[in-house]
């Protein structure tokens, strides 16, 4: 299928009853393509937090994937606390993983806005993306997604005009390439200092906890259990401020 004919399918899904396509997203080995690609800081990178913060986080994520949305409730919270404190600077890249419609409808929007708003449309996609995924089934996503740009800020005119924006769309494609030539598909994902931050399992009490390029974090000598609660994503960030990996 061409751009231009996902771009009428994507307008067309707005409007009417219909069931999510599959994810364009495709399981990858981050943590060995990471270790080959510059995945520093980039021009048009979406960022917040201080500069000079010994920590530098990506999340590689969908508005429309559950699992990147229950983070945003749980986890990021933690995470916003050390952006504040000046220990994390913060970068969102793109994936397109998830409902298709959703992900590039949302991501337009997103696009569309001032740069200084760009997390404000990310949030509330994420505030209503249990809303839109219950409307779609009977009455298709158009109305729960204008409440959620409503909600930061567009009007129903700028709504319509984001969504008819081929520059747009054709920027939601490019950052979702982007993603994929970093190795990152699977959602969300995290890079920390350059180094794939996720769990893996081991042998003991704790099983699943945080990896830094798949060996386990050890903060104070032992490995810390995984979890997405923002209590513990703000300790292990405060923590690695403090040493933070090279």
């Amino acid at each position: 299928m061409t751009l231009k004919l996902i771009q009428s399918a994507l307008c067309a899904s707005l409007l009417s009853v219909g069931v999510f396509s599959a994810s364009l997203a495709q399981d990858t080995a981050p943590a060995a393509i990471a270790s080959m690609i510059d995945l520093s800081e980039r021009p048009d990178d979406n960022v917040k937090g201080d500069h000079d913060a010994p920590l530098t986080l990506i999340e590689y994520a969908s508005v429309a994937c559950p699992h990147c949305a229950h983070f945003h409730d749980t986890a990021m919270p933690g995470i916003e606390a050390q952006i504040a404190a000046g220990n994390v600077r913060f970068i969102f890249r793109e994936v397109i993983a998830g409902p298709e419609q959703l992900a590039i409808a949302g991501f337009m929007l997103a696009h569309c806005a001032p740069k200084e708003d760009y997390f404000t449309v990310l949030d509330a996609l994420f505030d209503h993306q249990d809303a839109i995924f219950e409307a779609a089934p009977r009455v298709g996503i158009r109305e729960e997604l204008l409440n959620a740009a409503i909600s930061a800020g567009f009007t129903e005119d700028t709504f319509e005009a984001c969504l008819s924006d081929q520059s747009q769309f054709m920027s939601v494609i490019e950052a979702h390439e982007r993603s994929a030539q970093d190795g990152f598909s699977r959602t969300p994902s995290f890079v920390l200092n350059g180094k794939v931050l996720s769990a893996i399992e081991i042998e003991g009490p704790e099983r699943a906890v945080f990896s830094l390029d798949g060996e386990p974090l050890l903060i104070e000598g032992a490995p810390v259990a995984y979890s997405q609660d923002g209590d513990v994503w703000a300790h292990v960030l405060s923590s690695l401020a403090e040493n933070p990996p090279q």
